[in-house]
């Protein structure tokens, strides 16, 4: 029989290795939590730089007189519902008129504020001024539903646009 003491044990304890593992469960969880908030916060944005363009795209179009077809400039306009907004041409939303275009968002995004006056921005021909502005009737606000994130967009009477996260 060997009773001789063993000198130079090499190893972890189990204490040891059970704290590693705890600590690499709780980095996976930290970072797999951070990841999965990214494409929330980028759909949102996404979203929100479109209707941006939109918008944009629109007043352009009541400032250089397009005529799409027509023998006339008209004025163009956006008329915004809780999950989707209508591009349309003249100086009202016209429900079926053929010329209107509709954006659906994704099932995520969605208007949880507009103050625009009948929910709707219309551009003045050649000037592109937003015609009947509110003073504080000049907003809407998208919301993730997943991530309750919000980002406002704002516009001022002669079509400038301000984006608040």
């Amino acid at each position: 029989m060997n009773d001789a003491p063993i000198k130079n044990k090499r190893g972890f304890t189990f204490v040891e290795i059970l704290l590693v593992i705890g600590l690499a469960a709780l980095m996976v969880a930290v970072i797999s939590g951070s990841l999965l908030r990214l494409p929330t916060q980028a759909d949102l944005e996404a979203e929100v730089q479109k209707v941006i363009a939109d918008i944009k795209n629109q007043q352009l179009k009541s400032m250089v007189g397009e005529t799409s077809g027509t023998e006339d400039a008209i004025s163009y306009g956006i008329k915004f519902d809780m999950n989707s907004y209508t591009i349309f041409r003249g100086t009202g939303f016209t429900i079926g008129n053929t010329s209107n275009f509709t954006v659906s968002f994704p099932s995520s995004i969605q208007i949880s504020s507009n103050t625009f006056p009948s929910g709707e921005i219309v551009f003045r021909r050649i000037s592109g001024e937003v015609i009947g502005l509110v003073a504080g009737q000049d907003s809407i606000t998208l919301q993730n539903t997943i991530s309750s994130a919000t980002s406002t967009i704002t516009i001022n009477r002669y079509g400038a646009i301000i984006k608040n996260p």
